[in-house]
């Protein structure tokens, strides 16, 4: 605010004397370091008074300061990150924050061109190649060059699940399904006891008709489910369908009608209640498709109990 009404000298006082106090914040990150966007903001602002080798020094700590949940979203940032790599064109950590707060204001594009220059520049930072595997495939619909950079993300953080699951949703969009299944059979045992990774695999299984396969994975996988959330729930009732058909097609009539009843339960598992109105028209709705040949509905083996 300081310096939108002009009085530079007091914002730079204002940041001078927030560093000399040292750690502030509410995370335990920002209780052991001077947050970076600090130190490149006090550049930014002793460039605009002539002081270059101030402004450079300042520029310098931003640049070695800890990444961690350091997202700039301020329009004024973006001239301060762009002053910093101009003084310093090989601060990957500039480019990185820079394409944070493009982002935020949907500039996707200018985004996209400034993550490219950060893993270009700082080739370890996870979050940067992540950022720019995105971009590419929402942003630029590269979908091929986005796979070939959500691996490097994954070669750098292996256990990582939130990058399998991005990156399984973007190989099913690619109906890669045979790949979708081998990046998750073969993630650490810490990632594929996550959940979100779970599902991704067990819609994987049914993407390959593998319904079986499915059906065991969720099975044995307990799931924290929000209120309204009943994904993992939906992939039970795709894979006990999956095997239900593939039962009545070889004619075993009595397990496609077991599996049709599996359908309509909703096992402790998924964390997911029983509505309170009976799942009836959904039992009535599969019960001819079970009849054996001669059969009709309310006999044999086609018959749901309480249909």
């Amino acid at each position: 605010m300081a310096v939108a009404i002009g009085r530079r000298q007091e914002a730079i006082d204002v940041l001078e004397d927030a560093i000399k106090n040292g750690p502030s914040g509410i995370i335990a990150v920002d209780k052991s370091r001077i947050h970076p966007m600090l130190y490149y903001t006090l550049g930014y602002l002793y460039e605009k008074a002539g002081n270059r080798e101030r402004a450079r020094n300042q520029f310098a700590l931003g640049m070695k300061g800890d990444a961690a949940f350091v997202f700039p979203h301020r329009v004024e940032e973006i001239d301060v990150l762009r002053a910093a790599l101009a003084a310093n064109p090989h601060d990957g950590r500039a480019a990185y924050y820079l394409g944070n707060v493009l982002a935020s204001k949907n500039r996707d594009n200018e985004a996209l061109a400034a993550w490219r220059e950060a893993v270009k520049l700082d080739p370890a930072n996870t979050i940067a190649q992540r950022n720019y595997a995105r971009a590419l495939w929402l942003v630029s619909q590269d979908r091929d060059e986005a796979a070939a950079q959500y691996e490097r993300a994954i070669n750098l953080s292996p256990t990582d699940f939130r990058l399998y699951v991005e990156f399984d949703k973007l190989l099913a969009e690619m109906s890669a399904t045979e790949r979708r299944i081998k990046l998750s059979e073969g993630a650490p045992a810490a990632v594929i006891a996550q959940s979100p990774v779970v599902q991704s695999l067990a819609a994987a299984y049914i993407d390959a008709r593998r319904f079986s396969e499915a059906a065991a994975l969720l099975a044995k996988t307990t799931f924290t489910s929000g209120e309204g959330e009943d994904a993992a729930l939906g992939l039970y009732r795709k894979a006990h369908l999956g095997l239900a058909r593939k039962y009545r097609e070889a004619g075993d009539h009595l397990q496609a009608a077991a599996e049709f009843a599996a359908v309509t339960e909703f096992p402790r598992n998924f964390g997911v209640g029983r509505p309170a109105m009976r799942c009836r028209m959904l039992r009535a709705a599969h019960r001819p498709i079970c009849l054996a040949p001669g059969e009709t509905p309310g006999t044999g083996v086609g018959s749901f109990p309480g249909a």
